[in-house]
C-alpha cells in the first residue's frame, strides 16, 4: 500500500482588527486576494490576502454534507502591546 501526502500551502495575509474595546461576537472576512504583481518577487508563489474582523456572528455555512471541503484558518497576530496586556510575552 502506498501512502501519498499532499501539501496544501497556507495562505498568508494581513488582518485588520476590531477596536480593543469592542465586546461581542466577531468573525473574519476576506476583503481581497492580493494580485501577485503587487507582491515582492520572493512572495509571489504564495497566496496573500487582506482580511478584516467584523462585528457579529459568522454568516451561515453553505456546506451541504460531509464530502464538502473543510477550510481551517490559522491566524497568527503579533501585536506586542496588546499581547502584553493579556499576559503574553
Amino acid at each position: 500500500m502506498t501512502h501519498t501526502t499532499r501539501f496544501h500551502p497556507l495562505p498568508s495575509g494581513v488582518r485588520a482588527l476590531l477596536p480593543d474595546d469592542y465586546i461581542g461576537p466577531r468573525h473574519v472576512a476576506t476583503v481581497r486576494q492580493i494580485p501577485p504583481e503587487e507582491l515582492p518577487a520572493a512572495e509571489r508563489a504564495e497566496s496573500w490576502f487582506d482580511w478584516e474582523e467584523r462585528p457579529g456572528p459568522e454568516p451561515a455555512s453553505n456546506a451541504t454534507g460531509p464530502d464538502d471541503g473543510l477550510l481551517i484558518h490559522v491566524r497568527y497576530v503579533e501585536t506586542a502591546p496588546a499581547a502584553a496586556r493579556h499576559g503574553y510575552r
